[in-house]
């Protein structure tokens, strides 16, 4: 069976000819190699007064066609803003932006597939983004590879420290608030750094800092930062910097510290990923020391504010407070 195509500018010319010459319906049906019904519907929608002119029915298809198929939400120009803005200026992925926008029930309707075909056709190319090129670097995923170190480290361990496996396991199933995952990111080395602790439950971020990475500093940051919060565990890094287990938990009323085996970040891997997104505003080897303290706790509470999948779209702060947001 032939597949259905539409007529060609040459069959309406030579369909304008038979018809002003007398020949039916049938007939010129024979001779176009179409069946009559399409030759009907063509008669009936492009002739006027009983002419059929092959360039006026060609230039009512084309306008027919423009209007009959689905129109692109992002070529709607509200939508298009909206999403480029959540995209640009609050860091928010293609899927944190679909699925938050149809928790609130928003008006805007869009797939993150859509989001992310716009961003890779140009639809978000503007102002501020100048190209296809500056807007896919905007996404979270850069394609950085990992170099693969050896195992064996011992450094800052002690014998009297607590291993991993030893973590509760309401703590490993993230069933409570108030099991902490702790590391240092670092700006220019020698200098100032920011200590970060991450909730594993709601994933809420503390970000604070500390005047040097040593393991005083940074023992006297932790217990600053969670002495008001729940703290019923930390899982920190293996580095000398957190070497001072026991004034961490002398001054956190008992907490233990719970320490993974060298070389195994993805043991800490809500605080890895949290410390990746951090350093979209703190890039590496930039120095902290000068940062002022409020600039610090705006971009943390952007980032608590940000809707997250592993929280059916809501945001740290919202799972870790019990409290609701408008964020879209």
């Amino acid at each position: 069976m032939r597949p259905y195509a539409h007529l060609t500018p040459f069959e309406r010319e030579k369909l304008m000819s038979l018809h002003n010459n007398g020949k039916g319906i049938s007939e010129t049906a024979r001779c176009l190699g179409r069946h009559k019904s399409t030759i009907s519907r063509e008669l009936k929608r492009n002739s006027f007064s009983g002419c059929c002119s092959s360039f006026v029915a060609q230039g009512t298809y084309r306008s027919r066609r423009k209007v009959c198929h689905p129109r692109r939400k992002l070529d709607d120009e509200e939508t298009l803003k909206r999403v480029r803005e959540l995209f640009y200026f609050r860091q928010w992925s293609p899927q944190q932006t679909a699925a938050r926008l149809k928790e609130e029930k928003s008006p805007i309707s869009i797939s993150y597939a859509t989001i992310y075909r716009g961003i890779c056709s140009g639809a978000f190319v503007c102002t501020y983004l100048k190209s296809v090129a500056s807007s896919v670097k905007r996404l979270r995923r850069r394609g950085k590879r990992r170099r693969r170190k050896t195992a064996g480290d011992h450094r800052g361990w002690h014998p009297f420290m607590f291993k991993l496996a030893q973590r509760p396991k309401i703590a490993n199933e993230r069933r409570r608030l108030g099991d902490w995952e702790a590391d240092t990111v670092c700006g220019t080395i020698g200098k100032a750094c920011r200590v970060t602790l991450v909730d594993r439950k709601s994933r809420m971020l503390l970000c604070r800092k500390a005047a040097a990475k040593t393991a005083d500093c940074v023992a006297g940051t932790i217990i600053d930062m969670l002495k008001d919060l729940p703290h019923e565990s930390i899982t920190p890094d293996r580095g000398c910097e957190f070497c001072n287990f026991e004034q961490i938990s002398a001054g956190l009323g008992g907490t233990k510290l719970y320490y993974p085996k060298p070389h195994q970040p993805w043991q800490r891997g809500t605080n890895e990923n949290t410390n990746g997104l951090l350093r979209e505003y703190f890039p590496k080897e930039k120095d902290v020391t000068d940062i002022p303290d409020d600039v610090i706790k705006m971009y943390v509470k952007r980032l608590n504010s940000r809707p997250r999948k592993c929280l059916h779209w809501k945001s740290p702060y919202e799972v870790f407070c019990s409290d609701s947001l408008r964020l879209g």
